[in-house]
């Protein structure tokens, strides 16, 4: 079994982490042709937490994770944190395979994104 997981930042903002979980919800609905599972965690702020989301992943049977961060930029969370959490998780559950893609950020889709929303609002 394979997931995806939509790692984003966290908020005290019960509206912004709505935001997320409504995504995940979207994204479920167009990837489920290559993923059995999408989810989302959080690495602050919010639950579930990543470590906690990887672990109850496993023990429902999922061999292959992929982190997806959903981070503009590659700062602590995206080059520290989440390599750290992985890294762990990996040492933890031998066998079960876990990545991480690369942050939102770094798409190359992300410029024409910005101008069609920039198109849109004006």
């Amino acid at each position: 079994m394979k997931q995806l997981l939509l790692v984003a930042h966290g908020s005290r903002s019960s509206v912004s982490n709505d935001e997320i979980i409504e995504l995940t919800a979207t994204l479920r609905g167009k990837g489920d042709f290559f993923f059995d599972r999408i989810d989302c965690a959080f690495l602050e702020f919010a639950e579930p937490g990543v470590a906690e989301s990887i672990d109850q992943a496993v023990s429902q049977g999922v061999q292959e994770i992929l982190l997806l961060p959903y981070f503009l930029a590659a700062g602590v969370h995206v080059s520290r944190d989440l390599p750290a959490i992985a890294a762990a998780k990996r040492s933890e559950h031998a066998g079960v395979k876990i990545g991480i893609s690369a942050h939102f950020g770094a798409s190359s889709g992300i410029g024409n994104l910005l101008l069609t929303l920039a198109a849109a609002a004006s």
